[in-house]
C-alpha cells in the first residue's frame, strides 16, 4: 500500500515508471525461490532499482520519495518513521493476534486463520523441493509458521494459546499507549506531518494508522473504531490526522476496498 500511495498517486510518477508486480501474500507466493532470491526475508514491500535492492518500507520509501518526479526531499520527522516501525507495534502482530479464545475463535475462520494455512501450507509445499542453500531457511520459516499454525488449530490447547493471549495483551497495551501518548506528539494540530501536503514521514505514519485501524474495525472514512476498540477517546489530534487523509484521492483509491 504505503508505495503505491507514494509513488503512484502523491509524488506523480508517470504510469510504467515503475514496474508493479503483485506478491499475494495470503497465498504465501513471498516464500517461493525465486523471491527469496530477491529479498532474503521474504517481505514486502520490496524495490528493485538499478543500483539496490530495498528490502524494507523505510529504504524503499525513501528512494521513491528522493527520486520522484515531483521535487521531495527527505523528512526532517526521521523520529516518528522509527516510531511506527517498532516491534512491538507491529500491525502484521496486530492481524495475528488473539486476546481471547473467542477473538481467536472468530479470527480462525476470517482472514487471519486462512493466511496461517495458506501460508504453512505453500511453505510445506515448497520446502521438499527447495534448492540445497534454502532448505535451512525453509526449516525456519517452517518452524515459525508451524507456530502459528498450532495456535490457529481447531481445538488448540490452553498449553499453545495461553502465552500467544498474554502477548496479544501486551501488544495492544503498547499500541494503545503509542496511540494516547507518543503519536500526538508527532501530529500536527491540522494538516501533515511534513506541511501542507504529505511527505515522507506522512506516508510511513498513514500506512500505520490505516493497518492498525483497519484491523480494529475502522472504516476509510471513519477511525473512531479504533479508539473504541482500544477502549478510549482518540486525540483530535489523531482524529484531524486520519480526516485530513480521508479526503485525499490517494486514499480513496488505496483503500476503496477498505482499510488494510
Amino acid at each position: 500500500m504505503c508505495l503505491v500511495l507514494v509513488y503512484g498517486l502523491e509524488l506523480n510518477y508517470p504510469p510504467g515508471a515503475v514496474e508493479e508486480k503483485t506478491v499475494d501474500l495470503l497465498k504465501g507466493e513471498n516464500f517461493t525461490p525465486e523471491f527469496i532470491k530477491i529479498n532474503n526475508n521474504a517481505t514486502l514491500p520490496t524495490l528493485a532499482t538499478a543500483d539496490k535492492t530495498y528490502t524494507d518500507t523505510a529504504g524503499s520509501v525513501e528512494w521513491i520519495v528522493l527520486n520522484a518526479p515531483t521535487p521531495s526531499t527527505k523528512s526532517t520527522h526521521q523520529d516518528v518513521i522509527v516510531a511506527v516501525h517498532r516491534d512491538n507495534i507491529d500491525p502484521n502482530f496486530s492481524l495475528l493476534s488473539a486476546r481471547t479464545q473467542e477473538e481467536l475463535d472468530s479470527k480462525r475462520g476470517d482472514v487471519p486463520g486462512q493466511f496461517v494455512r495458506q501460508r504453512q501450507a505453500k511453505l510445506e509445499e515448497l520446502a521438499p523441493k527447495s534448492p540445497e542453500e534454502l532448505k535451512t531457511w525453509y526449516k525456519e520459516k517452517l518452524e515459525f509458521n508451524g507456530f502459528l499454525s498450532s495456535v490457529y488449530a481447531e481445538g488448540a490447547s490452553s498449553d499453545v494459546t495461553s502465552g500467544w493471549f498474554d502477548k496479544s495483551n501486551q501488544h495492544w497495551e503498547n499500541v494503545k499507549t503509542f496511540v494516547t501518548s507518543e503519536l500526538p506528539g508527532f501530529l500536527p494540530e491540522s494538516g501533515f506531518i511534513d506541511g501542507a501536503t504529505p511527505g515522507e514521514a506522512d506516508f510511513h505514519v498513514a500506512a500505520w494508522l490505516a493497518r492498525t485501524a483497519g484491523v480494529s474495525g475502522a472504516k476509510i472514512d471513519d477511525v473512531s473504531p479504533l479508539g473504541e476498540a482500544l477502549g478510549l477517546s482518540l486525540n483530535p489530534k489523531v482524529v484531524s490526522y486520519f480526516d485530513a487523509w480521508k479526503v485525499r484521492d490517494s486514499w480513496k483509491k488505496v483503500y476503496a476496498e477498505g482499510l488494510h
